[in-house]
């Protein structure tokens, strides 16, 4: 998971639904803190839930809070970042995704996924050999698709098969709730009114033009193979 940006109720609920999906591993990459919930209690809320957590941009972050990290599975070594593993301040765009960038980055840390957030958009994609990248996406706001519910990412191994699959998993929650609360707050219009209708104002800071036109829906619980 990644991206809560202060949205409680929309983790606390994405938290719950990993509990019911039986994942056995949490880790959050970043971007913790937003309106609506002060950072410390989100940051020791997520202290609490996960077992790693990763700094997002602008997080007040403790030091162990690492970035980039990798994490050893049966599967493999997986390399976990926020923004990118270079810069937690510039996300992996699905439009703009560089397999051979990615590549290098995964030979760096020998590596064979990437496990990245930063842009609030999930995607997934294989970049041949088994490997491949991840952007879990926000548990915070919508992926612009429409639809007010939020999504994470799960990955699961197949220690039959050998190879990955990752999902994204769409979770409802209480949204016009959450938003009501921060329009009380004065949090920016631009914000609350992506809560509301699940779509990003086009003129949203750091929203590129070719995601805008590209962009399609996350398919609720799709999955897909990584080998």
């Amino acid at each position: 998971m990644a991206g809560a940006g202060g949205n409680l109720p929309a983790l606390k609920a994405c938290l719950a639904d990993a509990a019911s999906a039986r994942c056995d591993l949490r880790i959050f990459l970043g971007g913790a803190t937003g309106p609506g919930t002060p950072d410390l209690t989100i940051c020791a809320f997520l202290e609490a839930s996960f077992d790693a957590v990763l700094p997002g941009a602008g997080d007040p972050a403790p030091s162990h809070w690492r970035h980039p990290r990798e994490l050893e599975t049966e599967g493999g070594r997986l390399l976990l970042c926020h923004g990118s593993p270079r810069d937690v301040n510039t996300g992996v765009w699905e439009s703009r995704i560089n397999p051979r960038q990615i590549s290098r980055w995964l030979d760096e840390q020998g590596c064979l996924g990437l496990l990245c957030a930063g842009t609030g958009l999930a995607w997934v994609r294989g970049i041949g050999d088994g490997r491949f990248a991840v952007n879990v996406g926000s548990v915070g706001r919508p992926d612009n698709d429409g639809d007010p519910a939020v999504h994470y990412a799960v990955l699961e191994y197949d220690d039959r098969r050998r190879d990955w699959s990752a999902s994204f998993r769409r979770v409802v929650y209480d949204h016009e709730a959450w938003a009501d609360y921060l329009e009380e707050q004065q949090a920016p219009q631009e914000l609350v009114s992506s809560l509301r209708t699940g779509r990003w104002p086009e003129g949203l800071k750091g929203l590129p033009m070719s995601e805008i036109e590209s962009r399609r829906s996350v398919a609720s619980e799709r999955t897909l193979n990584l080998a």
